[in-house]
């Protein structure tokens, strides 16, 4: 068995500028960024979280929370969120929450 070095670290390395924010503040997703990218960069949103980039390619964020709440086995639960969904252009996780709970 072939043992690798563990990486060498920079005791002095700093974070880059795109790396530091203000305290408190989440980093934003990879989704976010990628949506974000795509329409700044001549894009559009369309329904159900779907984006249409400047090329003319149609994809979708997914977040995770959606495909768990969408897979819950409790199937009107699960058809409460795809209702809640279906309306909206960007994914609101807590939107989708309240709609799963609205039944409990």
């Amino acid at each position: 068995m072939v043992r690798s070095s563990p990486p060498v670290r920079s005791e002095t390395a700093k974070p880059t500028a795109s790396r530091r924010r203000p305290p408190g503040r989440r980093a934003a997703s990879p989704g976010t960024l990628l949506a974000g990218t795509a329409l700044s960069e001549g894009g559009e949103e369309g329904p159900c979280g779907w984006l249409k980039d400047r090329y003319g390619l149609s994809w979708q964020i997914t977040p995770a929370r959606l495909t768990k709440l969408l897979n819950d086995p409790d199937e009107a639960a699960a058809q409460r969120v795809m209702s809640a969904m279906l309306q909206m252009t960007k994914i609101d996780i807590a939107e989708l929450e309240r709609a799963y709970a609205a039944g409990a």
